[in-house]
């Protein structure tokens, strides 16, 4: 739940860049004008300049994260190099203050471009409210030593005012935040419950088509992958004799044994009933496939014992398909294995079969 968090942190904080640049570069340039109308400030020009390239910046890390094909892995990576970003872009703004005439109506000018940055951080940075920090405070600290340096004793009052309008923004903003962690743990939940079995947790089939794809578009040269198709002998027995309670309780069991079994990188899905699959991937050769085939197999064959005191039994049938065919699409491997896996149970159950190249004709 919390990368989830991590990575709709991560998007949120990407999609403000686009709007963030172009407001930040049209907002500058027209403070400067403001300033300088005359274009004597060269300076001020400078800064200008200097924004542009950050905020450019900001849009290059951008264009780079959108087309990271490991975002969600990343996700973390990219929140700190944004954040990073925010906190150039919020120190250059901090710039601003030092350069401004010290006439009253400039400095109220600035101050006012200052405290309009800060409230377009609490309105844009929800997402992270550190990062709405690294951006307001180095500008409004900035713009308090340069009022307290002015020799207009009116523009002082602003510091004590500069500071509580800073405050209040910083509450606001982990307020948005604590609605945006709802918000995101909400669909978190909605999205975990829409793409896992409710019963064991495992991937259900809409997820496992995706990982199916995901790993034969992974596939390094060299190497190969498999589909198994399980499906449990005598769980139907269980069920009927002891309740659907105790079916249940087999069904958890049998997820965690096969999962304890196989490595980080398989994936373990229910499809409904008491058909399991599971995916691997990155394997050296067949013989791994098959070694796996009868690990599971012996490992469901030993009795389970339910919460009630009863032990019982069952056994598991296999049908497997490689990724050694390539034209084959995520729907059809599921197909050869569940052909195999008839061949298994016909040639008596407890076993596993592959899915040889004469049954390709009908995938």
């Amino acid at each position: 739940m919390r990368s989830a968090i991590l990575v709709n942190q991560a998007r949120a904080m990407l999609t403000v860049i686009p709007v963030g640049m172009s407001g930040g570069i049209i907002f500058s340039a027209l403070f400067v004008w403001m300033l300088h109308p005359d274009g004597s400030g060269l300076a001020l020009d400078a800064w200008w300049l200097w924004m542009l390239v950050a905020q450019l910046g900001r849009v290059a890390l951008w264009s780079v994260a959108v087309k990271d094909p490991d975002f969600a892995q990343n996700a973390e990576r990219w929140l700190h190099w944004l954040r990073g970003s925010l906190m150039v872009v919020g120190l250059s703004w901090a710039v601003l203050p030092l350069l401004a005439p010290g006439d009253p109506l400039g400095l109220l000018l600035v101050t006012v471009a200052i405290a309009g940055n800060c409230g377009v951080a609490v309105a844009h940075l929800a997402a992270d409210p550190l990062s709405a920090q690294l951006f307001m405070i180095p500008p409004a600290l900035s713009m308090s030593c340069r009022l307290l340096m002015s020799n207009e004793p009116r523009l002082h009052s602003l510091v004590v005012v500069g500071m509580l309008y800073v405050v209040v923004l910083s509450l606001a903003t982990r307020r948005n935040h604590r609605s945006f962690l709802r918000l995101s743990w909400l669909h978190a939940r909605a999205q975990r419950k829409s793409l896992h079995d409710r019963l064991t947790g495992l991937p259900n089939r809409l997820l496992l088509m995706s990982r199916i794809e995901q790993a034969l578009d992974g596939v390094r040269s060299g190497a190969t992958g498999a589909v198994m198709f399980l499906d449990l002998d005598g769980f139907k027995v269980i069920n009927d004799t002891l309740g659907h309670r105790a079916g249940d309780e087999v069904l958890v069991a049998v997820s965690r044994r096969i999962r304890a079994r196989l490595r980080a990188c398989d994936t373990l899905a229910r499809l409904g009933g008491d058909e399991f699959v599971i995916v691997l991937e990155d394997v050296a050769d067949a013989s791994v496939v098959r070694d796996t085939a009868r690990d599971v197999i012996h490992l469901l064959a030993s009795p389970f014992e339910l919460s009630s005191g009863q032990s019982v039994r069952l056994g598991t049938s296999i049908g497997i398909a490689t990724f050694a065919t390539r034209d084959l699409d995520a729907g059809q491997l599921l197909l050869c294995a569940d052909k195999a896996l008839y061949r298994a149970k016909a040639a008596g159950k407890g076993g596993f079969r592959f899915c040889e190249r004469r049954h390709l004709a009908g995938c």
